[in-house]
């Protein structure tokens, strides 16, 4: 963020201004900007710093909420879904799930036979206008035999049968949401990672934009804005006036872990998870509730658990207890894996809405209140419906939308020079930012790899300083290179990569070993 966009949103008065840069605010951000309307976005964090990344990477089509025979927002999936895989054909690929059957229920042939049907001539439209690399096939059912052979890594149980249906697969979450932010830029709004909503503004009854703190040089400001929309996760209660005690919103913890290694086939399984309620209270699951294992970038993702803190528990305290339950219950479900805290990379934390006090298990659906004129408060559920949430925010709002997908349909650049590092690029950033990072890669030593383990370019790190506002490192190693999406990399790579961040940044020897311990220190506890 530069000191032209503080100012700009300073002295400018927008149509919308968003506060919280996750993936529902950025695509809120982005579909108003589409739009026309004059827009600006800002983040107390980075982008994408909070529970977005908290994501077994799923982009899901809704086929359970068709067996709950909830078309409405089946429909509504199919369409995110669809969204997403046009606007980042690049990041996303097909991906197939498997489930096994028994003989009799709910999870028959009988039933999820004529579920598999319904659920292609409903999404029949599932890939239109979508890339041909990333289009989905119709489900289908195996039979036991094969099922039992595709589920041998995880576990020795029978099955009857097994069922198979395609949802998507984000190859970097993250990057797709930096992406959509930039594409909200590209579109004229204004932008601006670590600027605080301190409190709202109101004028003539309503609500007027906020009173905002630049975090990086210090100094209060106000931004003034026809409509305010705030999409800040649990970060909003602070900012809004105290709530009825029978409506204040509960949280609970959400984990994920990234494995070290691949422990099943390239199918997202779905397992049950031990036995029932955990009796401490602190990862709680319901009996016959799937964990999937997914296959993700030569790695396994397990998801997802839920945890509650303890009166007087620390975060360290409900982490470890957290993770020592959620890992007996992924043992319980594929006990041929033989897992352990041993082969936990990294573990996805955040905090979602429930719907009762006490709750424990997070909402199953976005939640759009307009508290009073001028204000609406989006609490979103799950990535993959954040387009949608997006645009019906903004309905009620009053305020036009547009598809996210319009964004990838602008301007295709031709300057990316032929390669597998210039094809890296385009499908990580889109053609156009390739382009600019391929200029860079004419320094000397742009073109190297970080290091020779890495695919990651200098040039992409000096890109997230200059373009995407990256201040820390565990901005550039997060949330923009990949590199650390499934692990933490190597001390050399790390040391490589703050080397180059301190030359754009200014940073001294001590502020740059500072910044690889903090990130290094935690782990695999890493910062969202």
């Amino acid at each position: 963020m530069s000191r032209r966009e503080i100012e700009r949103l300073r002295s400018e008065s927008f149509d919308l201004l968003v506060v919280g840069a996750g993936i529902h605010g950025a695509c809120i951000a982005l579909s108003a900007a589409l739009a026309g309307q004059r827009v600006a976005l800002i983040e107390r964090d980075d982008f994408g710093a909070g529970v977005s990344a908290n994501s077994l990477k799923i982009l899901h089509g809704g086929l359970r909420y068709l067996q709950h025979a909830d078309l409405g927002r089946f429909r509504s999936s199919v369409q995110a879904r669809r969204e997403f895989c046009r606007f980042a054909p690049g990041l996303v690929r097909p991906l197939p799930c498997l489930m096994p059957l028994s003989v009799s229920g709910v999870r028959s042939p009988w039933m999820l036979g004529p579920a598999l049907l319904l659920n292609a001539a409903a999404s029949a439209d599932r890939n239109r206008g979508v890339e041909e690399a990333v289009r989905l096939p119709a489900g289908e059912l195996i039979a036991g035999d094969r099922c039992r052979e595709l589920l041998a890594p995880l576990t020795k149980r029978q099955s009857f049968a097994g069922a198979i249906w395609w949802d998507a697969i984000m190859i970097d979450s993250e990057r797709l949401l930096v992406n959509v932010v930039m594409a909200a830029a590209a579109a004229t709004a204004i932008v601006a990672n670590r600027v605080a909503a301190r409190r709202l503004i109101r004028s003539g009854g309503r609500v007027a934009g906020v009173e905002a703190m630049d975090a990086r040089q210090g100094g209060a400001f106000e931004i003034r804005a026809r409509h305010t929309i705030v999409a800040a996760g649990a970060a909003a209660e602070s900012l809004l006036p105290p709530a009825d005690p029978a409506q204040v919103r509960s949280w609970v913890y959400a984990l994920n872990v990234v494995l070290k290694r691949s422990i099943g086939p390239q199918y997202a399984v779905a397992l049950t998870g031990g036995s029932g309620d955990s009796g401490s209270g602190t990862v709680v699951r319901k009996q016959g509730r799937e964990l999937f294992f997914v296959p993700w970038n030569g790695t396994t993702m397990v998801g997802t658990g839920y945890a509650l803190r303890q009166p007087g528990e620390s975060d360290a305290a409900l982490r470890a207890r957290a993770l020592a339950e959620f890992l007996a219950d992924a043992q319980a479900a594929a006990p041929a894996a033989a897992l352990g805290e041993q082969d936990v990379a990294r573990v996805h934390w955040g905090a979602l809405p429930t719907d009762t006090a006490g709750g424990l298990e997070p909402s199953r659906s976005a939640k759009i209140d307009l508290p009073e004129p001028g204000l609406t408060v989006v609490t979103g559920e799950k990535y993959t419906s954040a387009p949608m949430v997006a645009r019906r925010a903004l309905q009620r709002s009053g305020l036009a939308s547009v598809s996210i997908a319009v964004a990838s349909e602008r301007g295709h650049s031709s300057g990316v020079p032929a390669g597998q590092i210039a094809a890296r690029l385009v499908a990580r950033y889109g053609s156009e930012a390739a382009a600019r990072i391929a200029q860079q890669a004419q320094e000397p030593s742009s073109p190297l790899p970080v290091l020779p383990d890495s695919e990651v370019t200098l040039a992409e790190v000096r890109h997230a300083v200059r373009a995407e506002q990256a201040t820390t490192l565990g901005d550039v190693v997060l949330r923009r290179t990949g590199l650390g999406a499934a692990g933490l990399p190597p001390a050399r790579t790390l040391q490589a990569c703050a080397t180059i961040v301190a030359g754009e940044l200014g940073w001294d020897e001590a502020r740059t070993q500072r910044e690889v311990d903090e990130l290094s220190r935690d782990w695999p506890w890493a910062p969202a």
